[in-house]
């Protein structure tokens, strides 16, 4: 496997990340995030 970013269009999670992103749904409303306290958020995959 060759290291780079690339797997990360072969992740159904990212993928449907990127979709609402592009739908213009408000992070907050994400299904595809976790929020933290400190008003950070990461990607669920």
């Amino acid at each position: 496997m060759v290291l780079s970013h690339g797997w990360w269009f072969d992740n159904p999670g990212f993928v449907r990340d990127v979709a609402l992103t592009l739908a213009g749904t408000p992070d907050t409303a994400m299904p595809t995030r976790q929020r933290f306290a400190d008003g950070d958020q990461r990607l669920l995959t």
